[in-house]
């Protein structure tokens, strides 16, 4: 199997990030993905689901989950993490020494993006010795 680690929250459930996902496994038949909600915290969030970060982030999850199996995406587990997305990429892979095969990231496009302002997807690059695709999703809370 290939096991890709997918990082997301406000854009777990864009139609870009399944978009990417169903590309990647298109291209690779074997392709699993595991979706990392980091815990972000309420201040940062557009639009929080739920007051609690963490049961935030869990909501996100299922129902990212939902859609992205609903595409016929396999997804084979849902996390949260911490709210930092380095420490929470960090723990993952810890807990899975050489496990997955490359982190794809979805972030809000640049307006929007808190992830982008704080240079998180050139953190990950420089961090983990595994390659790093970097999805945009669209703002959730405007149509």
């Amino acid at each position: 199997m290939s096991n890709y680690l997918v990082v997301a929250h406000q854009t777990a459930d864009s139609e870009e990030l399944a978009g990417a996902l169903l590309a990647r496994q298109s291209e690779d038949r074997r392709a699993e993905f595991v979706l990392l909600v980091p815990a972000t915290r309420i201040d940062q969030l557009g639009q929080p689901l739920e007051r609690d970060s963490r049961a935030n982030a869990e909501r996100v999850g299922l129902q990212a989950a939902y859609s992205l199996h609903g595409k016929g995406l396999r997804l084979t587990r849902v996390t949260v993490g911490n709210e930092s997305p380095i420490v929470a990429i960090q723990e993952e892979i810890a807990s899975r020494p050489g496990y997955y095969q490359e982190i794809i990231i979805s972030t809000l496009p640049v307006d929007f993006s808190k992830w982008l302002s704080l240079g998180i997807p050139e953190t990950i690059k420089a961090t983990f010795n595994l390659p790093v695709t970097h999805v945009y999703g669209r703002v959730p809370w405007i149509e």
